[in-house]
């Protein structure tokens, strides 16, 4: 489902953006589907309990950003993109995206 992944992507952006702006703690609000103006919208895994991509996204992010530290904006010199700098203790970590699909230099 293409709106399974808009999800996904909104959900690493909101994420993201929160933290960056000093949210100290950013909640999902549903994590089973939520069924609102005819439309299946909320929920990070689907009816059967299988994963949805934003599930994935958000698991992956998490394991790899918990606890970081954000460091800053980066700019990847590509107009539309967002690029942002975390430190999880380990590593500095990019988190980047364009509005429209492209290779992103790093």
């Amino acid at each position: 489902h293409a709106s399974e992944v808009q999800q996904a992507k909104k959900l690493i952006k909101a994420f993201v953006y929160n933290f960056s702006e000093g949210c100290s703690k950013y909640f999902y609000f549903y994590m089973a589907d939520y069924f609102e103006r005819n439309h299946d919208l909320w929920g990070i895994v689907r009816h059967d309990l299988s994963p949805k991509p934003a599930f994935i996204a958000m698991a992956n992010l998490t394991s790899v950003c918990d606890k970081a530290e954000y460091l800053g904006q980066y700019d990847l010199g590509v107009p539309g993109s967002k690029a942002y700098v975390f430190h999880n203790g380990r590593e500095n970590v990019l988190v980047a995206w364009a509005e429209e699909e492209q290779s992103l230099p790093v």
